[in-house]
């Protein structure tokens, strides 16, 4: 699976991440991803920006926070 965390911020996608949500997405990595020691449910981990308090979810800015950008299926 895909995850994507919503973080409530403006501007973060450019910079570094804050250091609590590269603590979470590499938490999530590490028990979950490729090379975890259990089967592999996370493919990627993604960051969304939302500066707005209102009611919309997804922000423009996104961030590659673990894992590929895409997902390659082959069907045999």
């Amino acid at each position: 699976m895909q995850v994507v965390l919503v973080w409530n911020a403006a501007g973060e996608a450019a910079g570094a991440p804050p250091p609590r949500l590269r603590q979470l997405a590499g938490d999530l990595w590490r028990r979950h991803g490729p090379g975890s020691g259990t089967a592999s449910l996370v493919h990627s981990v993604w960051a969304n920006f939302q500066p707005s308090r209102k009611n919309t979810i997804l922000g423009r800015d996104w961030r590659l926070l673990c894992g590929d950008q895409q997902l390659t299926y082959q069907v045999r």
